[in-house]
């Protein structure tokens, strides 16, 4: 069909996805983990000197670390999510070269939101005083700004909205914290449903939301479970989250999100699927020995 949106995903990432880059993987609840691969089939071998953003670098997202895509990794995250929460030496490493750029979720969203609005910076409290603050601001990424009443005090901001004649003694307010904006290049995300229009249909919970998708500045790449006709979006206005325009290609991938669930109301017509927690700590393995995730590069990267 002329003019339509629905490509292979290869041919998404062939045509869009350029070095340098900032590429966001958004959670709306899961990644697009197909994404993530085809993404690591293209520029394996290569030094792409990605920026990389995800609420959190694992599983699946292993890969792009281990391929070394990056210059610099942005999440709020960085680790094996099963059977818990914890930390992997895979990062340790980043972390050593000053490549991980690591965010609380709340200061994460923020200024993905900041970036969708086209704002420089989001405010926040949330960080203030923390090693997180400290770490970010040796990233340029943060700077604290007290919020002070007293003139000509450096580095302080009046509240235009504070009540009283300025001559009135006032209580000191709390700080607040200035984070710069996050605005990609290319936002991956995966739904439920897209046709060729552009149209694509989550289910929630929707996570971290849509800002990233809102924000980029390149546009968007979503993978599917299934690519419909346009009348099919359509009956599901309250779950077309991103304005058709946005979207460079709509791709489909059943199982797009896997290892991670996906949530699917049954009014969509679309199965969901569970985590497959034997495939998180097969990530784990392949993480730490090069030599167990050799088959994985050689047959399904290849």
């Amino acid at each position: 069909m002329a003019g339509t949106r629905v490509q292979s995903l290869a041919e998404a990432v062939r045509a869009h996805v350029r070095p340098g880059m900032h590429l966001n993987f958004a959670s709306t609840p899961s990644r697009s983990n197909a994404a993530v691969r085809e993404v690591a089939r293209a520029f394996r071998g290569h030094e792409p000197a990605f920026v990389l953003s995800s609420t959190g670098f694992h599983s699946t997202a292993h890969l792009l670390a281990m391929l070394g895509l990056g210059r610099r990794y942005v999440a709020c995250f960085f680790g094996d999510n099963y059977p818990m929460p914890r930390p992997h030496p895979l990062y340790e490493r980043l972390h050593r070269e000053g490549k991980l750029e690591a965010w609380s979720l709340w200061s994460y969203v923020s200024a993905l939101r900041a970036g969708a609005l086209g704002q420089p910076f989001a405010l926040t409290r949330s960080l203030v005083g923390s090693g997180l603050a400290a770490d970010l601001a040796a990233h340029g990424a943060f700077r604290p700004l007290p919020l002070a009443h007293a003139p000509g005090r450096s580095s302080a901001v009046a509240d235009p909205f504070a009540s009283g004649p300025p001559s009135a003694p006032r209580a000191e307010a709390a700080p607040l914290g200035l984070v710069a904006a996050l605005r990609p290049d290319i936002t991956f995300v995966h739904g439920l449903l897209g046709d060729g229009r552009g149209n694509v249909v989550f289910s929630p919970p929707h996570s971290e939301g849509f800002w990233g998708a809102l924000g980029a500045t390149t546009g968007v790449i979503a993978t599917v479970e299934r690519i419909v006709d346009p009348s099919v979006c359509e009956a599901f206005p309250d779950s077309l989250k991103i304005p058709a325009h946005r979207l460079l290609a709509v791709c489909e991938a059943p199982y797009g999100a896997h290892p991670q669930p996906l949530y699917a109301a049954p009014r969509y017509g679309v199965p969901g699927y569970v985590d497959d927690f034997d495939h998180y700590e097969q990530w784990r393995a392949m993480a730490l020995d090069p030599s167990a995730a050799a088959p994985f590069l050689e047959h399904v990267l290849a």
